[in-house]
């Protein structure tokens, strides 16, 4: 779970400059600490672990996660140490030197029960290039240590609980039945007409007896926001595979016939060898969600005589289970339950959102 949540997502090289006003103790130490408590803390909520986090640790570690591993030799405890290097830090010459010996530190203190050792280098990539490079290349070599860079660093220290809670529980649940179905029935559908769905759910959910009308609907927070983050792109353009082998006859080359195809069904455009993403449409939020809810109606909702929604219980059932669950679990409710079940299934990583 750490380990997939530190290179969860690259950063850009100018993100990282932020580094510089972040100080090692002050700052840095007690992200990470925070961190992974979040991270332990979620992992908790499924299986039972004893565990503690110490910060500033003097033993060749910065922050060290102790946790009681069974085996069929025993109970035992396990380490799994993080060592930060600030821009202050990279600035000394001594700094290769300091950071071999601090490992070297830690090894000794734990031995086998180190179970991992992760060195933050948290600085400005574009500055301390060639020392990251440096920093790589002396400890690539060891199996039981890794290197995260900057870029990477700077998302894992600014995820937010919510984001985190979603990631695990999206590992520790991947083939869960329940959680497979609902991707399978959002599967042929866009964010914002899951946006829609889920926040209908939701309201049957939590008020059976209420109404519901489109106009609620659409004036939801979530939902909103929902269509400010996603661009107007054309709908096939959601179900469109970057992978171009997929559209490569024998010989590795598109057909036109079939590039115009492909424009046509998917809104993409074919350039220099490529298909790129079509233009944001930047129409309006009200015209786009008219458009989503037609699309919805007569497949997975329906409306009432009395002008409220009904929702086909083949779809509803998985919903409403995966939101209660999260309810339950976590404490969510409204729309950081909605955005977290959206986490949880991936639904903006898709689009790079």
């Amino acid at each position: 779970m750490i380990d997939l949540l530190l290179r969860y997502r690259e950063s850009s090289n100018k993100d990282t400059r932020l580094f510089r006003r972040l100080r090692h103790n002050d700052h840095l130490c007690p992200a990470v600490e925070r961190q992974a408590n979040e991270i332990i803390n979620c992992y908790s909520k499924f299986h039972s672990i004893a565990y503690d986090v110490q910060g500033l640790n003097d033993r060749g570690t910065d922050v060290l996660v102790r946790y009681n591993n069974e085996s069929e030799l025993g109970e035992s405890d396990k380490y799994i140490a993080f060592q930060i290097k600030s821009f202050d830090d990279l600035n000394s010459k001594t700094y290769l030197r300091e950071l071999k010996a601090q490992r070297f530190e830690a090894q000794t203190e734990y031995g086998k029960s180190l179970d991992h050792y992760y060195i933050l280098v948290c600085t400005d990539k574009l500055v301390h290039e060639n020392k990251i490079r440096q920093i790589k290349k002396s400890f690539g070599s060891l199996t039981d240590v890794t290197v995260i860079d900057p870029s990477y660093a700077w998302t894992f220290i600014r995820l937010d609980p919510l984001r985190i809670n979603a990631i695990v529980d999206s590992i520790l649940r991947e083939d869960d039945f329940v959680l497979g179905k609902v991707r399978r029935i959002i599967e042929g559908l866009t964010p914002t007409e899951m946006s829609i769905l889920f926040s209908i759910v939701y309201e049957l959910t939590v008020n059976p007896s209420n109404t519901i009308s489109r106009e609620a609907v659409q004036q939801r927070i979530f939902v909103k926001e929902i269509y400010d983050r996603v661009p107007d792109y054309p709908r096939g353009y959601f179900f469109f595979s970057e992978d171009i082998s997929d559209y490569e006859d024998d010989e590795g080359e598109v057909e036109q016939e079939d590039i115009r195809d492909i424009e046509r069904t998917y809104g993409v455009n074919w350039i220099n060898g490529k298909f790129k993403p079509p233009e944001d449409q930047k129409r309006d939020a009200l015209i786009r969600f008219a458009e989503d809810f037609d699309f919805l109606e007569g497949n997975s909702l329906s409306l009432l005589g009395s002008g409220g929604i009904e929702v086909n219980p083949e779809y509803a059932f998985p919903i409403k289970a995966i939101l209660l669950d999260a309810m339950v679990r976590y404490g969510y409710d409204s729309d950081e339950l909605l955005e977290y079940i959206f986490n949880a299934l991936g639904v903006l990583d898709q689009l790079g959102i």
